[in-house]
């Protein structure tokens, strides 16, 4: 899918294909230890979410609005990606049992980038 010298830029990790696929295997290595992999579906669909997801006694619902962006170039007769972007545009937690309410400090919220503050 990807030609050799793609860049990949997420909200997490910015650089070249290899320098990400590394950073995701030893993401996904830490998941026991607090590190929250999340699988993407793309189109609308669902997240699977490892680890802890809940927060302050209080079982949460993250849901996010991302776009995926790729650019493709033709090498050598084979389509691949070159450049791949997500970019998050917003991001909310949602109480799991309805009727709780779960406060996040505007000051604490405020220190992350808008498109996925609640998630971090």
């Amino acid at each position: 899918m990807f030609h050799d010298d793609a860049y990949i830029a997420t909200g997490w990790h910015q650089g070249g294909i290899d320098v990400i696929i590394e950073a995701s295997k030893k993401g996904f290595a830490m998941q026991d230890e607090g590190f929250m992999y999340i699988l993407h579906r793309i189109i609308g669909q669902t997240v699977d979410v490892q680890g802890v997801v809940e927060r302050g006694g209080f079982e949460m619902d993250n849901e996010a609005n991302c776009r995926f962006s790729f650019v493709l170039e033709k090498r050598k007769g084979k389509r691949g990606v070159v450049v791949y972007t997500l970019l998050f545009d917003k991001d909310k937690m949602v109480p799991v049992s309805p009727g709780r309410e779960y406060v996040i400090l505007k000051e604490e919220a405020s220190k992350y980038p808008s498109g996925y503050r609640y998630m971090a």
